[in-house]
């Protein structure tokens, strides 16, 4: 949800008014743009700029200001009308209501309730106009460690992000929980949160444990500890993604290495399974070992994309050609090998474009992004299985 919500304050204070405006401009969770004017150009302005949200204050000058509630609720009957005012006695909430206002806010504003009533919009926004594709959501997996999984998934969701898609990504791997140092962020919320509140579970108490990155990418943060992990049921991660699928365009899941019930919640629940490994025999051995346990799913082979990482990175690797013929392995992008752009990525907590602008990974990984992104899940062929080769002893059943 990285879009902003267009927002109009009226009120006859002009230091409420600018103290409002702060508030909401401030926002990460639920971003505004906000525009400053009196009760008198209500009306005149609410038709001019057409906003999501037009904000009455109802202090200094209540009969004005219930009337233009009531004047606005007519004009624009699709905006959301919030009402502010410190007096929130009934009396004063029911007559805001009764004008027209679909929300009353306590004055002085702060931030959660703010955030919630934002947020709300929003949700009831994709109610209204749904885009009639439905969301995607990219599992990352990699059957070893040191793949560069994580790295893949902070700078693809950056890319898709880019190319007009409201992106989440998840960290499911709960022992690591290396989303947020990779982006630079300090969530006040992780999955843990949404555990010890499951009862509350909807489209808006989860946005508000989101963290939201500059870029406009949402975060997911996996416990800060990992003895926390134990304690978070699968099926409730289960259900948290099938929720951010109806939230978001494209949801990225970053799993741990380990084929826990979280990660095998993952695969399910894929448009797409992203399978990165390198040409050494342990990952290819794990990708065996994986494109079995997805099957055992239900998970078709060609919702798999098998992305080979660290490419051309030096002799000893097992040549591409073999591997293909060996397992009939079909290979959808390969990234080239960049450790030390990606190193500095990493420390910085930035994009690899902000590293090295056109870098050799950095236009790899956007590529993908484009293939994915502009792709329907389930399309694309696969290459022909093809005769075993010389290793094909080694990875013998």
């Amino acid at each position: 949800m990285p879009e902003q919500i267009s927002a109009l304050l009226l009120g006859a204070d002009a230091a409420v008014l600018a103290d409002v405006k702060g508030l909401l401009d401030g926002l990460d969770a639920a971003p505004a743009s906000c525009t400053g004017a009196p009760l008198e150009d209500g009306v005149r302005l609410a038709q001019e700029l057409n906003p999501e949200v037009i904000a009455v204050v109802l202090d200094g000058n209540p009969r004005i200001a219930f009337a233009l509630i009531e004047d606005v609720s007519r004009a624009l009957p699709s905006a959301y009308i919030f009402a502010l005012s410190q007096d929130d006695s009934t009396e004063n909430i029911i007559k805001a209501m009764r004008a027209g206002a679909t929300e009353f806010l306590s004055l002085p504003l702060d931030t959660s309730q703010a955030v919630r009533a934002l947020i709300k919009v929003t949700a009831l926004r994709r109610l209204a106009h749904p885009t009639g594709k439905p969301a995607q959501v990219l599992t990352l997996y990699s059957p070893k460690g040191g793949a560069g999984v994580t790295t893949l998934a902070v700078n693809l969701a950056l890319e898709i992000q880019a190319r007009g898609k409201s992106v989440c990504v998840v960290d499911l791997d709960f022992q690591s929980s290396d989303i947020a140092l990779f982006l630079n962020v300090n969530p006040l919320y992780t999955m843990m949160d949404i555990t010890l509140n499951f009862r509350r579970l909807d489209s808006v108490f989860l946005q508000g444990t989101l963290t939201r990155h500059p870029s406009g990418v949402y975060v997911l943060a996996a416990p800060s500890h990992g003895t926390d992990a134990p304690n978070i049921p699968v099926e409730q991660v289960r259900a948290v993604l099938d929720l951010l699928r109806t939230m978001y365009d494209v949801v990225i899941v970053d799993t741990p290495r380990a084929l826990a019930g979280e990660t095998l919640a993952a695969f399910s629940a894929a448009s797409r399974v992203v399978l990165v490994i390198d040409l050494s025999l342990p990952f290819l051995r794990g990708y065996r070992r994986t494109m079995a346990v997805l099957e055992g799913l239900g998970v078709p082979a060609d919702r798999v994309d098998v992305v080979v990482t660290r490419h051309g990175g030096g002799r000893a690797q097992v040549p591409l050609e073999e591997a293909k013929k060996t397992l009939g392995l079909t290979v959808t992008h390969t990234l080239p090998r960049d450790d030390e752009n990606a190193l500095a990525a990493v420390n910085k907590g930035v994009p690899l474009s902000s590293v090295k602008a056109g870098a050799p990974l950095t236009r790899a990984i956007a590529q993908l992004a484009e293939m994915l992104v502009g792709r329907e899940a389930g399309a694309g062929e696969r290459e022909p299985k093809k005769r075993k080769g010389i290793l094909a002893g080694l990875f013998a059943s």
